[in-house]
């Protein structure tokens, strides 16, 4: 859902892949470890992957529109 309302807002397939892939394995990851130890879930284990899936998310939009950017010849130039 996160790739899709990124794919949505941006219209960037590459800023959609990124979180579409780690998202969900972040979240595999997180409950396996979290079974494994026997650990219980409360608001503060939901923070915290709900901030990381955010920094994800953010990392793929900055990365993606940088280097749609860098690449970009200018349009006109300007002499002030």
């Amino acid at each position: 859902m996160v790739g899709l309302v990124v794919f949505i807002v941006l219209g960037y397939l590459h800023a959609m892949l990124v979180p579409a892939v780690t998202a969900p394995g972040s979240l595999i990851g997180t409950f396996t470890v979290r079974l494994a130890l026997s650990f219980s879930i409360n608001i503060l284990t939901l923070l915290v992957l709900v901030l990381a899936i955010g920094l994800v998310v953010n990392d793929a939009i900055g990365i993606s529109l940088s280097s749609r950017s860098a690449y970009k010849p200018p349009d006109r130039v300007r002499f002030t």
